[in-house]
C-alpha cells in the first residue's frame, strides 16, 4: 500500500443504540434505547449494523426494507432537534408509532426475501452529529418476531486516515 493512501480507521467499539426484546409490527417505528455520543470523537461516518436473529411472521418480500432514522441531540450545545412529532426517547412497539415526522432518514436495510437470521450493515453520515438516538421503521410487510434474541442496531464511528 502506498504511504499516505487513505484507509479506514474504525472506533473499535460499537454502541448498541437499539435493543428490543419484543415483536415489532409491520409499519411501526421503534428504538431510541441508547444515545450515541459523538461529541468527543466526532466521527464523520459510521457503520450501522442490524440483527434480527429470530424469525419473521412470514418471509419478507425481496426488496422491502427496515428503515433507519435518527433524531439529533445537542444541536446547539444543549437542545435536541425537535422539528417533528417524535420525542428524543425510547419508543417500543406498544406505542404504535408509525410516523417518522421529525426524524432524519439515514438509510435502509434491504431484505433478500429470506426469513432467517437477518444481518445487514450500511454506512451512514455523522457529519455534524454530536449526539443522536436511532430508530427503525419496519417496512418489510411482515412482523419482526422476538422469541429469545433481542433485535439490535449497533453504530460504530469511523473515518479515513493516511497510512504510515
Amino acid at each position: 500500500m502506498t504511504t499516505g493512501a487513505a484507509i479506514l480507521d474504525f472506533d473499535g467499539t460499537a454502541t448498541e443504540v437499539i435493543t428490543l426484546a419484543e415483536t415489532i409490527t409491520d409499519g411501526r417505528v421503534v428504538g431510541g434505547n441508547a444515545e450515541f455520543d459523538n461529541s468527543t470523537d466526532k466521527w464523520p461516518l459510521a457503520t450501522a449494523t442490524i440483527r434480527v436473529q429470530d424469525t419473521f411472521g412470514a418471509a419478507p418480500t425481496t426488496g422491502k426494507t427496515i428503515d433507519l432514522y435518527m433524531i439529533r441531540g445537542d444541536i446547539d450545545g444543549t437542545s435536541i432537534d425537535s422539528s417533528g412529532d417524535a420525542a428524543y426517547a425510547a419508543v417500543n412497539n406498544t406505542a404504535a408509532l408509525t410516523d417518522t415526522n421529525g426524524m432524519e432518514y439515514c438509510g435502509s436495510f434491504v431484505s433478500d426475501g429470506n426469513d432467517e437470521d437477518f444481518k445487514r450493515q450500511m454506512t451512514i453520515s455523522l457529519v455534524g452529529v454530536r449526539k443522536a438516538r436511532f430508530y427503525i421503521k419496519n417496512s418489510l410487510g411482515t412482523t419482526l418476531v422476538y422469541s429469545t434474541n433481542a433485535i439490535t442496531v449497533k453504530i460504530e464511528g469511523f473515518t479515513y486516515a493516511p497510512t504510515a
